[in-house]
This record gives C-alpha cells, sequence and structure tokens, in this order.
C-alpha cells in the first residue's frame, strides 16, 4: 500500500511526465528523423509498459491484509492497492498523442488553401480530441492524488470511489445473506434488490460490483464484513469505532494481517 504523502508525490510526478511527454511530442511532432521518431513512440511505449506491469502485478501479487482503516467517526476504509496506481500512468501516456493531435492541425491548417470545407472536418480535433485529453488527464491525476479506488463502509452503506465517480449502496438496498466471497482477481458482486435506492455520482460504469482485485484487503474480506452487516442491522450504527472494529474481527475469527477464516 501506498501512503498518502508517497501517493501525492506520485500524482505530482505523473503531471510533470505528462508536461514533459506532450513537449517533446509536440516539439517533435515534423521530425522525419529517427529522433521523431522514438519520441512519437515514447509515450505509446509508456502506455504499454504501465498496462502490462499492471496485468503482471494483479496476477502475481499476494493477497492484502484481511483489515480495514479505521477513518472515523463512522467509516471503515480500503484505500487501493499498488497495481490500482499503474491505470492512472496509462491513461496519463495519452496526454502527449491528443495533444500533438490539436498542435499539427494548428500546424497543417491553411485558410487560403485548406478552406471552410477542412476546418469543419478538423474541428472535431478541438471539439472532441482535445478535451477527451484533458479530462483523461485530470480525470488520472485526481484519482492518485485522491487514492482512488478506494470502499468505504459507513452506517448508512457503502460508497465505492471509482476514478470516474461514485456510488454509494444503503444496506437496506443489499440482500440479506450476500454477497459470496469472490473468485481470485475478479470483482466483490453484491446482490442489490434495491436499486431504486442506490446513488450515483459521476461515470459509475456498476453500481453492484466491488473491484477488491484493485484494493490492498483480502477479497474475502470485505465480502464477509458487508454480508455481515447486511445480516445485522444492529451493528451498523457503530461502524468506524474501534471497538466495533475489534468485535467485527472476533466475529469473523480473523487475527492482524492474516486471511479471513469463517463468513
Amino acid at each position: 500500500m501506498v501512503g498518502v504523502v508517497a501517493r501525492r508525490g506520485i500524482a505530482v510526478g505523473m503531471g510533470l511526465l505528462a508536461v514533459g511527454l506532450t513537449g517533446l511530442r509536440v516539439a517533435y511532432s515534423s521530425d522525419p528523423s529517427w529522433l521523431g521518431l522514438a519520441v512519437f513512440l515514447l509515450p505509446l511505449m509508456v502506455m504499454l509498459a504501465a498496462g502490462v506491469a499492471a496485468v503482471l502485478l494483479i496476477r502475481r501479487r499476494r493477497y492484502g491484509p484481511a483489515e480495514f482503516i479505521v477513518r472515523g467517526p463512522g467509516v471503515f476504509g480500503v484505500p487501493p492497492a499498488t497495481p490500482a496506481l499503474l491505470t492512472p500512468v496509462a491513461m496519463v501516456a495519452v496526454t502527449p498523442t491528443g495533444t500533438a493531435m490539436a498542435v499539427e492541425t494548428v500546424h497543417r491548417f491553411d485558410p487560403a488553401n485548406d478552406g471552410i470545407g477542412l476546418l469543419v472536418l478538423y474541428a472535431p480535433v478541438f471539439v472532441v480530441v482535445l478535451p477527451a485529453t484533458v479530462a483523461v488527464l485530470v480525470t488520472a491525476l485526481f484519482g492518485v492524488w485522491a487514492g482512488r479506488p478506494a470502499l468505504d463502509l459507513t452506517p448508512a452503506g457503502l460508497r465505492l470511489r471509482n476514478l470516474t465517480g461514485t456510488v454509494t449502496v444503503p444496506w437496506e438496498a443489499l440482500r440479506p445473506g450476500t454477497p459470496v466471497r469472490p473468485r481470485p482477481r475478479t470483482n466483490l458482486a453484491l446482490v442489490v434488490d434495491r436499486f431504486d435506492l442506490v446513488r450515483r455520482r459521476g461515470l459509475v460504469l456498476a453500481s453492484d460490483a466491488i473491484p477488491v482485485w484493485a484494493l490492498h484487503v483480502h477479497p474475502w474480506f470485505p465480502a464477509d464484513v458487508i454480508r455481515h452487516y447486511a445480516t445485522y442491522p444492529d451493528y451498523r450504527g457503530a461502524i468506524g469505532t474501534a471497538a466495533e472494529y475489534q468485535r467485527l474481527r472476533q466475529i469473523l475469527g480473523v487475527e492482524a494481517g492474516a486471511p479471513v477464516h469463517a463468513g
């Protein structure tokens, strides 16, 4: 797990990387030499390397600890796993290519010769590509800075904060006795009976799945904890307290840093 200070340092470094790669990409956009080709391929190689590294780390990493962070008051939290930081790195590597497309469009467009037809053709670059590039960069940097993805348990329900949005699932929306433990490197599937109670903010692709493979926790632990609170509502009000956390661990038969033994 990466600490808050280190994580925010990484976010700043990623921003500087994006600026540096974009500057190189724009400066050498018209260079036909091998150096221009290398600069053209560099962002793509960074994106590919980050993607491959993320897949390998996820497949080979050992399970995280069976524990939450007592954020208090009223919150048990789970921070992102280290491999989850590589996804924003791949997103940042998209920035130079999108920006260079916009700059090259400006350089190549000649109103005297190209006419209004090509102006209409080039317009989507500024209307779609450049804003999308900026959105991807901001989303990636904010995600790392804010420590996303992350899972919070509160007396009211679950709150999953992804890179692009937040979904809140009240306890009343979940079916008692669920969810079951997920298979390795898969999402934790929630059984939601009342989707009308679920609240979404931002871009949320799925409101009934938790990417436990991207979180710094043993994947069975949140499944067992959520199932416990979905089944026994009387204990929800104490979520976020040290006493409730100790009681919860005793009920589940979990020792510090140990795998989950009981559901």
